[in-house]
């Protein structure tokens, strides 16, 4: 296989990390609604009715659905954007709900796109959401299932059981203290989406003459999959049909590019085996991931563009990514100040003398109560001034007032 160019390498790297920012924003925004289906279910086990939990569970992933629709949209245009050479994308201020809203509609505009064919393109994506959420959810209510099937086996308290609950949360990865489900699937989704409308693009009758083929190329790091690091260099025309069952992302999380490529280059197939690290594997995609996107996904046979716009570059919009909030820091308390030491001989205080007063002249009998009414102050701040009274009178602790 060629050896992959320096330049090559970093571009892959740059245009694995073009959707990260929304993708993190996208996993935070459904992992607070992962800890709100857990309170939820925890009010259903405490109340004793376990048998809302699967309509819990299909409420609250309807909820994740248009996130991640958004999310494999702004990935969709994102990828469409990157081929039609329409420039960089600027960061601008943080969008409004919905949390790629204000994205969406920005590419759109700048890529021209018709309503019809924007709608084609979010029905698609909906579409893919649903299917891949309902595989999460049926995750979710086995893991629950076992975990009930624990607490009655085992006769386990409402704390525990609890506790039981909250790890099988834990498990599934969509909640914050674990979030690996929610940040397999929105990346995987989103770069999906990101290779279809990249592949999309590419047919544009301006970039399709032009364009010679492809090569793939990995991020490089040891995180790459050894059958995905068998495949890089791999170099092809772009009618070849390797393209038809070899286009990333080829597995969950899977991080590797195809650079497109507009001069003719040698070809370079993979080989049928190859040896990684010392281990020999099998070049190609993992299970369920032999197809192509831009084929598979593909919203509808017509382009989602305006007429006019096809084969012309894309307008320069300002286009808006989402900010990462910040952790709030918790304020510091102020630290009270410390009351200075009452020394023998000082003066009185107006509070100090009311207090040496009332107990001088407490007629016999008057109970503390009345005391405290007739002062206006609770029993311990009574105690302490009347200390400090003494010291500055010279008394022992707890003497009389005379």
């Amino acid at each position: 296989m060629p050896r992959v160019s320096e330049s090559r390498k970093r571009k892959a790297i740059r245009q694995s990390r073009e959707t990260a920012v929304y993708e993190r924003k996208a996993v935070n925004a459904a992992t607070r609604m992962g800890f709100r289906l857990m309170q939820r279910v925890l009010a259903a086990f405490r109340r004793g009715r376990t048998i809302e939990v699967p309509t819990i569970i299909a409420e609250e992933m309807a909820r994740v659905e248009p996130i991640l629709t958004e999310t494999m949209t702004v990935g969709y245009l994102t990828g469409f954007d990157r081929v039609s050479q329409a420039g960089t994308i600027k960061a601008a201020v943080s969008p409004t709900r919905p949390i790629h809203g204000q994205a969406i509609r920005a590419l759109a505009q700048r890529l021209q796109m018709t309503p019809e064919g924007l709608a084609d393109i979010q029905k698609a994506n909906n579409a893919q959401a649903v299917r891949v959420l309902s595989r999460v959810s049926d995750g979710v209510e086995r893991g629950l299932e076992r975990s009930f099937l624990q607490i009655a086996q085992e006769g386990l308290t409402t704390r525990e059981g609890t506790k039981a609950i909250r790890e099988a949360f834990a498990k599934q990865g969509i909640v914050a203290v674990n979030s690996f489900e929610h940040e397999a699937v929105f990346r995987t989704q989103t770069q999906l989406a990101y290779g279809a409308g990249a592949w999309e693009a590419a047919q544009d009758p301006v970039i399709d003459e032009i364009l010679w083929g492809y090569q793939y190329v990995t991020v490089g790091d040891d995180r790459v999959r050894p059958e995905h690091a068998a495949l890089e260099g791999t170099t092809a025309p772009k009618d070849s049909v390797i393209w038809k069952s070899t286009w990333p992302p080829n597995g969950w999380g899977c991080r590797c590019q195809v650079i497109y490529l507009f001069e003719k280059e040698d070809v370079s197939l993979p080989p049928t085996s190859a040896e990684i690290d010392g281990k020999v594997v099998t070049p190609g995609p993992d299970k369920g991931f032999d197809f192509n996107p831009g084929t598979a996904l593909r919203p509808s046979t017509r382009s989602p563009r305006k007429p006019a716009a096809v084969g012309q570059k894309a307008k320069r919009v300002r286009v808006p990514k989402p900010k990462v909030r910040a952790k709030k820091k918790r304020p510091v308390a102020k630290k009270k100040p410390v009351p200075r030491q009452p020394k023998p001989g000082q003066k009185l205080t107006a509070k100090e003398q009311r207090v040496v007063d009332a107990f001088i002249n407490r007629p016999r009998g008057m109970s503390d109560k009345k005391m405290r009414e007739q002062l206006g102050m609770t029993q311990g701040e009574i105690l302490e001034i009347a200390n400090r009274a003494r010291v500055k009178l010279g008394l022992d602790p707890g003497a009389k007032f005379v």
